[in-house]
Order: structure tokens, then C-alpha cells, then sequence
């Protein structure tokens, strides 16, 4: 190329370069610029750039283009280089709003990047704020942990030390249980020397009974000779001493302990010594002290004065008691003590007592210190426990007395709770209970009470003879007591035998009553008369037979089956029946 032309050509690439510098001074101008291409590109398809490359580099001529030529390649046309600026002036009177919407863009992007900032710099901050929280939650974990871990150290070392004394107490059971062997196998041995004992026992006692019984019939042989002796001696009376003083008197009544008390009454007729050792009771305290104890049921069945008489159940037999000195009395009460048989009449003002030492009747001028009638009353051993009723004014009592036989006198004790009449009593467990009743105003009362013999109190006992009879102008509860259980004849319509449920505080139905009571429970007995249930009363079809008939029943946790031992005549209007153990 000549250097005219080459320098020419200069000057216009110059030129070009100074227009170019001058259109891109600022991003709008590029934008313009960027804008007017691409209106450009609607109108002409402009070649890709390696391919405009391409054809500049593979000229056929080998030479570049005039200067006022821009040469595009596009289905091999040029496009002249003044007709693009042209196009590019035209383009530039949009410029200004394109301008505009470019910048709201823009600050539209700026603050949706600095929302989007700020959203990232409190999401890093949450984010901070879980990881410490994590942190935290991860060192509270860590050291709950090992907390735990030392824990279960200490339970595992509790543990073995547990298994040890475990062992240690294996131990110490296996040796208990062979010291405890061996007691058994000695109490076995003991229970079959004790019954070997019992055996020995019983067996000494039928013996000494049998001696008692020879020596008896020897001292009557023995007896009659001396007294044939004496008459034709003319000496004096038969000693003890004489008799007997080689056996000793100690030795002679624990004999005669063992003996019934059907014989007694033979052996005092003996003689005076023999009489006094009767009436002095030293037969009846020794057999007391060695539980020997035998029931007698007294009866009266009317009249007035009640004439009486004694029933053996073991032999069966009947004994005529003497008759009692006149008195006169619409009720009759009674209870038996010790060796002795109180009947108390007149609304309390007469007393009288009957001793079997003597076999005879005297009036009671040791009274009550309150006298009473339709009161409760029970008896052990020596002494007899009274309470409630009424006194000779019918005001209605709460107080209470006992009375010791062998002393004859009476003691208060402390008042009940409640005061009552017509009520009954028991003894049971070592406690004296006072049962049923009725108020000053007639109400019937279905508490009880308890006297606690050694606290010298009272406990009430709420609904005690619910369930049993409470007709109004009805006897006293019928109660008696077997083996420290507490029964009741329920003279109702319903006729029931009942026992008591001292767990419950209830009546538990157990059978039938073999008679019915014709007049609210009045003219009806019923005793317990050892381990029996004794009931006396008119037949069920008496059709006017003037007797009363006695059943008796043992408790033996069957329905009750009666057994009808004894008739005895009927005089009216009432049954008094106490019975008597010694």
C-alpha cells in the first residue's frame, strides 16, 4: 500500500477512535450504545465477530477496506460506516428515557441488594444465635450427661455393694433358717411330750377323781363306825383329825375339786368338819383357780314369790332349791355370781340372795347403792356388773355398780353415756357390754356400750342391735354369749337365732329359733349354759299345755339343729333362767 494512502487511512482510524472514545464516556452512553445495537440487530443481522475476523483475514485482495467503508459480512453486503452513524443519531433521541428507567432500575436493585443484605445480616444473626443456643443446649447435654454417667457409677458401686450385702444376707438367712429348723423340730418334739403330758394329765385326774370318789365312800364307812363307836363309848364327836389328819386338808380338797358338784352336798353331811370345809369355799376358789368350772341353770316358771329348781346337764338331773321367803313383785330379775344367785324384785327395793355353800336363802342387806329394776347385767367368775335401769322414783339411770361375792359388797363405776332401761348385758372379751334399751321418753335405742374393765371407761358403739327386735313394749334383748361370741334369740316375726359380727358391727342371721315368743319376748328364756345355746319357752302348739320346754344347741359353725332335752311345768307369768358357773 503507498504510504499516502496508508497515512490517509490513519487519520480516519483516528478519527474513528476519537468518535468511539467520545460515545462511551459514561455507562449510559454504553447503554445507549447497547441499546442502539440491539435495534440495530432488528433491522440488520449482525455476523458474529470471529467471523468478521475471518473475512478481514481472508481477503482476497489482501488489502483492508477504504476508510469510509465498514465492512460487515452479512450474505456478502456491506454496510456503509456514515449510514451507522446516521442510524446511531437517529437512536440517540431515545436515549434520555431509556436513561430514566435504567437509573429507577437501578435504584431499584440497590435497595432490593440492600433488603436482601440486611435480610442475610438477620438471618447470620438467628443463625448466631441458634448455634449459641445449640451450643448451650449441647453443653447442658454434655454435662447432664455426665452427671448421669456419674450417676450410674455411683448406682453400679451402690449396686455391687448390694449384691454383696445380698449375699452376706443369703447367708445369714440359710443359717437363720437352719437355727429356725431346728426349734421347729423342737417344738414338734415338745407338742408330742406335751400331748403325752395331757394324756398323763387326764389320766392323773381320772385317778384322783376316783380316789376322791373311794375316799368319799370310805369316809361315809368310816363315818357310821366312829359314830357307832361313839354311841357306845360315849364318847365325843368325830374329829378331822381323826380321820383324815394323815392325808392333810390341802391335799383332801384338791381331791375333792375334781369331784361334781352333785357329791358336795353328800360329803358336808358327813359330819361338822366335813360341813364347814363345804361352806367355807375353798372347793369352789380352788376350782375357780384351776378353771374347773361346772353350769348350772336355775329355773323359775312362775309364782309368786318364784319357786325354783337346779339342772345338771351333765347328769342330767334336777335339784329342788328351797323356797325362797315371802315376797311379793310384778317383775323378777336375776343374775348368778361366784356361789351365789341374786333376785331382785319390787322395783329394786327387794334383794335376795341364795347360796349353794349353804343351800339357803337370806335377804340381801348388802343392796345396790342405787337400787334399780329392768337394768343390764353379767357376770365372770366372782363378780357381777350392773347398769341403766331404773330406780324406785322410774327415773331412768346411767350409772353402773359390780359386786364382788366373796367381799358381798358393791363398787360404782363410772356412769354410761347414755341412760337407759330395759336393757341387757353381756360379757364378752374381757368387756362388759350393755346393749339395746330405751330412753326416758321411750325411744328405743340401738347404740351400745362398752365398759373397759381396766381404763375404767365407757366406749359408745353406734348401731349395735340394729337388726335385732325393736317392738315397743318388748322384753329386753335376749343375749348370750358362747366362747366369747355374742348370740340373740330375735323374738320377732321372724323368730331368727342371730350372731354378732364384731368386725361389721352387724347381726348375722344363722337359723331358725325352735319356739316363737307368744308375748314380745316376756314369757321366753334364753341362756348360755357352758359351750350351749339354751332357748325355754311355751311350745309352738302348746293347744293350752301349761309347760315350757328346753332345746339347747352347741355352736358349731353349722345352721343350728335343736335338741329338746327337758319339759318343765309352766305356772305363769314369767321365765327367769340365770345360770351358774362354778
Amino acid at each position: 500500500m503507498p504510504n499516502g494512502e496508508q497515512a490517509l487511512e490513519q487519520d480516519h482510524e483516528g478519527e474513528d477512535i476519537a468518535e468511539e472514545s467520545s460515545e462511551w464516556e459514561s455507562p449510559a452512553d454504553d447503554d445507549e450504545d447497547e441499546s442502539d445495537e440491539s435495534d440495530d440487530e432488528e433491522v440488520v443481522d449482525s455476523p458474529p465477530h470471529s467471523e468478521r475476523r475471518s473475512k478481514q483475514h481472508h481477503d482476497p485482495a489482501g488489502r483492508r477496506a477504504p476508510r469510509d467503508v465498514f465492512v460487515l459480512l452479512f450474505d456478502e453486503e456491506e454496510v456503509p460506516l456514515r449510514g451507522r452513524r446516521r442510524r446511531d443519531k437517529e437512536l440517540s433521541g431515545k436515549a434520555p428515557e431509556q436513561q430514566i428507567s435504567l437509573n429507577l432500575d437501578l435504584e431499584l436493585a440497590r435497595k432490593n441488594l440492600k433488603t436482601a443484605r440486611d435480610e442475610v445480616a438477620a438471618m447470620g444473626e438467628k443463625m448466631k444465635q441458634a448455634l449459641e443456643k445449640k451450643d448451650q443446649d449441647l453443653a447442658a447435654a454434655q454435662k447432664e450427661a455426665q452427671e448421669k454417667m456419674a450417676l450410674a457409677d455411683k448406682k453400679l458401686a451402690s449396686v455391687g455393694k448390694l449384691e454383696q450385702e445380698n449375699s452376706k444376707l443369703k447367708t445369714v438367712v440359710s443359717d437363720t433358717n437352719r437355727e429356725v429348723e431346728r426349734p421347729k423340730k423342737d417344738k414338734d418334739k415338745l407338742t408330742e411330750e406335751l400331748g403325752i403330758l395331757k394324756a398323763n394329765k387326764g389320766e392323773l385326774e381320772s385317778y384322783l377323781g376316783q380316789l376322791a370318789a373311794k375316799l368319799v365312800l370310805k369316809l361315809e364307812v368310816i363315818t357310821r363306825q366312829l359314830l357307832i363307836c361313839q354311841l357306845f363309848s360315849g364318847g365325843g364327836e368325830v374329829s378331822w383329825s381323826n380321820m383324815i389328819g394323815v392325808i392333810g386338808r390341802d391335799l383332801f380338797i384338791y381331791c375333792l375339786h375334781r369331784l361334781s358338784r352333785w357329791e358336795y352336798g353328800a360329803i358336808a353331811s358327813l359330819n361338822r368338819d366335813f360341813n364347814s370345809l363345804v361352806r367355807d369355799g375353798d372347793i369352789y376358789r380352788l376350782r375357780r383357780k384351776n378353771g374347773v368350772a361346772e353350769h348350772w341353770l336355775y329355773l323359775s316358771c312362775g309364782n309368786n314369790p318364784p319357786e325354783w329348781e337346779a339342772y345338771d346337764p351333765s347328769t342330767g338331773r334336777w335339784i329342788h332349791v328351797p323356797n325362797m321367803p315371802p315376797a311379793q313383785s310384778y317383775v323378777w330379775e336375776s343374775l348368778a355370781v361366784g356361789t351365789e344367785l341374786l333376785v331382785f324384785g319390787g322395783y329394786g327395793s327387794v334383794a335376795l340372795r341364795y347360796s349353794i355353800l349353804t343351800n339357803s336363802w337370806t335377804w340381801l342387806a348388802d343392796g345396790m347403792n342405787t337400787p334399780r329394776y329392768l337394768f343390764g347385767s353379767a357376770s365372770v367368775g366372782e363378780k357381777a356388773y350392773v347398769a341403766g335401769g331404773a330406780d324406785s322414783s322410774h327415773n331412768i339411770l346411767s350409772s353402773a355398780e359390780m359386786y364382788d361375792s366373796e367381799t358381798h359388797t358393791w363398787t360404782p363405776l363410772p356412769s354410761m353415756n347414755r341412760a337407759r332401761y330395759i336393757c341387757s348385758g353381756a360379757f364378752m372379751d374381757g368387756r362388759f357390754y350393755v346393749i339395746g334399751g330405751r330412753t326416758s321418753s321411750d325411744e328405743v335405742l340401738t347404740c351400745g356400750e362398752e365398759y373397759d374393765l381396766n381404763r375404767r371407761s365407757w366406749r359408745l358403739i353406734d348401731n349395735m342391735s340394729l337388726g335385732l327386735n325393736n317392738i315397743a313394749g318388748g322384753a329386753p334383748l335376749l343375749l348370750a354369749v358362747v366362747n366369747n361370741e355374742l348370740y340373740a334369740a330375735d323374738y320377732s316375726e321372724k323368730n331368727d337365732l342371730k350372731q354378732y359380727d364384731k368386725v361389721d358391727n352387724k347381726w348375722i342371721t344363722l337359723g331358725k329359733l325352735p319356739l316363737r315368743s307368744k308375748d314380745n319376748g316376756w314369757h321366753m328364756g334364753f341362756r348360755a349354759c357352758g359351750d350351749r345355746l339354751i332357748v325355754i319357752g311355751r311350745p309352738n302348739n302348746s293347744d293350752g299345755e301349761e309347760v315350757v320346754e328346753l332345746h339347747s344347741w352347741t355352736p358349731d359353725g353349722q345352721p343350728p339343729v335343736w335338741n329338746l332335752f327337758a319339759t318343765r311345768p309352766y305356772r305363769g307369768p314369767q321365765i327367769v333362767c340365770p345360770v351358774m358357773g362354778c
